[in-house]
């Protein structure tokens, strides 16, 4: 091979490995302009409602979703989320185990998953969602979804090598999967999250559980992710029968660095 053959293989080689570099580095700009935009779009909506939290009524059926807690919990939190949202990644990592520990643990709450993806850059979402069902199925979900949310990208070819790393019966996970068999309860999330004004994720809800333990008189609404201070103030004063106070002063979710 001539020196002049050598010197283009190089040069090949070397432009094929900043080009790889180039894309990581533009994936990872693409990540923390996709959760600036996510930033910013909480905080319009926090100003426009000038409250973190207000009353709201409602009765809703909880009884065909994953849940952590006991049923006999005087208290339930309803979280809808989405699996490509940042916010309720960081709120899974950092408020959730305190709120566990606290109130779960103690078996004041039953905390209750509800999905929904309300961005168009959630495409893999859904997918995600039915996955954590099936998961769920194999008493797997916490550790399921502890598996997507620990992963730097959600994407519809990853769900099988979550399984297998959560320890999953693999052909009884394809298959639930494969048949669809939650899609019609994801879309029933999506019309009731419209119903109940959810405009961003996280989204909470607050309420008493009723005694069969299907259901929930909701008496509170947490818009957007919220600090663990706030959340459980809230869930003390509904836990205590004192009223909950007006609203609360607006707080969103603040970047990883800046996370207490």
């Amino acid at each position: 091979m001539s020196r002049n053959t050598w010197v283009a293989l190089v040069l090949s080689l070397l432009g094929i490995a900043a080009s790889a570099e180039n894309l990581a580095v533009q994936s990872a700009v693409e990540r923390k302009n996709a959760d600036a935009e996510e930033l910013a779009k909480l905080l319009a909506i926090a100003r426009k409602s000038k409250s973190a939290s207000r009353e709201y009524s409602a009765e809703l059926d909880i009884s065909r979703h994953p849940y952590i807690g006991s049923v006999d919990a005087p208290l339930v939190m309803i979280e809808f989320g989405s699996y490509q949202c940042g916010f309720c990644r960081r709120h899974f990592a950092h408020t959730l185990p305190k709120l566990r520990s606290a109130y779960v643990d103690t078996g004041k709450l039953r905390y209750v998953f509800f999905d929904v993806a309300l961005d168009k850059r959630h495409q893999h979402s859904e997918i995600a969602a039915e996955s954590a069902h099936c998961a769920n199925e194999q008493g797997k979900f916490l550790a399921y979804r502890t598996a997507l949310f620990s992963s730097k990208q959600v994407s519809a070819g990853c769900m099988s090598k979550h399984a297998i790393a959560v320890g999953l019966n693999m052909a009884k996970f394809e298959r639930c999967v494969e048949t669809g068999r939650y899609r019609a309860r994801l879309q029933a999330d999506r019309t009731l999250s419209r119903k109940l004004q959810v405009r961003g994720t996280p989204s909470f809800f607050l309420g008493r559980q009723h005694p069969n333990g299907d259901g929930v008189t909701v008496v509170r609404r947490i818009g957007g992710a919220r600090s663990y201070a706030l959340l459980s103030q809230q869930l003390d004063a509904l836990y205590a029968g004192s009223p909950m106070g007006g609203d609360s002063e607006v707080s969103v979710a603040v970047p990883d660095s800046e996370w207490p």
